[in-house]
């Protein structure tokens, strides 16, 4: 099942996350979480997004 679009507000705060497939591991080493905050940080500099915080688990992660 799809979920509804959602809405974009200029100024409005958005919590995203991704889970790896069947909850399986998306970080195995930290290099690969090291990589991964390389790749957030050219998106926040590209794009001009104010990130405020990260959460990087073993299997999934959270931005806002």
């Amino acid at each position: 099942m799809l979920r509804p679009l959602r809405h974009h507000r200029p100024g409005g705060w958005y919590h995203i996350t991704a889970r790896g497939l069947g909850r399986r591991a998306i970080f195995h080493t930290d290099r690969d979480r090291e990589h991964f905050v390389e790749l957030l940080e050219g998106l926040v500099s590209r794009y001009r997004i104010i990130l405020h915080a990260y959460v990087l688990t073993g299997n999934h992660y959270h931005l806002c």
